[in-house]
């Protein structure tokens, strides 16, 4: 069997890291698999840090386990408001932090004492509401890309040696509205922004932000009125 053969054979989820069910010592799992069930991939003394960036829409990346010697927290893609908030609060506290190596945000104590449990999550209370990360939602266009390519064979680039998946041709002639159909997303879909969001949970997220906004700018026009 070729090489192309063996990665076709197996583009069902083998080399999904949700598959792996050790508690804990995940080294790479998307979010939306962390959402599902936050107690597999998360630490107790971490949860409720997580819990206050995600009422945030703030995703994180990577927190502390058993073995390290102190708490944290790493998080990616903020907007440009948290992202000052992160450089203002790193400029005077320590415990905000940039990671080179991994390109990202992080909150951390200097220790894992009940004190540094505690002090976690209210470390993390301090940012802005943002709206979801762009990769968690599609374009009517890019949806229906992605559908028409299910079940279609991956081929080899000949030049940059990437995977890519080719277009199956029983979906090929399919509609956006028969496509939204079939993956069951009609209700995740917002016609006005030309969303198609990747779950309920980041539709959602992104319906707090519009909200949010949208009682910001009363608030405005209550105080121009005033």
């Amino acid at each position: 069997m070729s090489l192309l053969d063996e990665f076709n054979s197996s583009k069902n989820g083998l080399f999904s890291s949700k598959n792996r069910s050790f508690r804990y010592q995940y080294s790479d799992v998307d979010l939306s698999y962390v959402l599902e069930n936050p107690e597999e991939y998360i630490i107790p003394a971490c949860l409720p840090a997580c819990q206050r960036f995600w009422d945030k829409n703030i995703e994180t990346f990577m927190v502390s386990n058993y073995e390290d010697d102190h708490y944290y927290v790493l998080v990616k893609d903020l907007s440009e408001e948290n992202m000052q908030i992160f450089h203002d609060l790193m400029a005077v506290d320590p415990r905000y932090f940039y990671d080179y190596f991994r390109n990202c945000y992080g909150v951390r104590t200097f220790g894992k004492s009940g004190k540094d449990r505690n002090i976690l999550p209210i470390l993390c209370s301090c940012f802005q509401l943002q709206d979801v990360r762009e990769i968690r939602y599609q374009t009517s266009s890019e949806f229906l890309d992605s559908y028409q390519r299910h079940g279609g064979n991956y081929v080899i680039d000949p030049i940059s040696f990437r995977f890519s998946q080719s277009i199956n041709p029983d979906l090929a002639h399919v509609c956006f509205d028969d496509a939204l159909e079939a993956e069951g997303k009609r209700s995740l879909y917002i016609s006005e922004e030309d969303r198609v969001y990747q779950n309920a949970v980041f539709y959602e997220w992104h319906q707090r932000y519009v909200q949010n906004q949208k009682k910001s700018d009363h608030k405005v026009k209550e105080k121009i009125l005033y």
